[in-house]
């Protein structure tokens, strides 16, 4: 599992939730950042970075389409903006240590932050508050990709499928 396992963990989230055929997508971090590659990672650009994410995912629920969504969100409050915004919101936290998440990184991208060759990065040289009011946490090192997909399923399938 790269790095926290955000990405993994939704992707199998995804892949169950499409058995429900209900109309859902699924959006990450890095497509946006691909459609929008100009913004940065300073506190004010991962602020309003996250803006862009609430916008378009408030666009696809006026359309009734459910999302699942990936990103790093070091900020209590581009968290409460998306919260603010965005109906039905369930907030995941991937829980993984610093030491973990170095660990799993196949891209290289700790050591070049330790270097300081990557500024604004979560964790290293800028912030990570974690979130207070998550619906539900996910500890990488104690479940696996399965499990964590599986509790956030069953939570999705008690509180929002009829």
């Amino acid at each position: 599992m790269p790095l926290s396992g955000k990405t993994t963990i939704a992707d199998a989230v995804y892949k169950e939730l499409e058995k429900l055929h209900i109309p859902l997508e699924r959006i990450d971090a890095k497509d946006i950042r691909d459609l929008i590659p100009d913004i940065g990672f300073t506190r004010e650009d991962r602020n309003r970075h996250m803006h862009r994410v609430g916008f378009l995912i408030q666009k696809l629920q006026k359309n009734s389409i459910s999302t699942v969504a990936s990103f790093v969100s070091p900020y209590r409050e581009s968290r409460k903006a998306i919260r603010d915004m965005v109906t039905n919101n369930i907030i995941v936290h991937i829980k993984a240590d610093v030491d973990t998440c170095k660990q799993r990184d196949y891209k290289g991208v700790y050591e070049r932050a330790i270097k300081g060759e990557l500024q604004n990065f979560s964790g290293i040289n800028d912030v990570y508050e974690e979130p207070q009011h998550a619906e539900i946490v996910i500890d990488t090192e104690a479940m696996s990709v399965d499990e964590a997909a599986a509790k956030i399923v069953k939570y999705v399938k008690k509180h929002y499928v009829k």
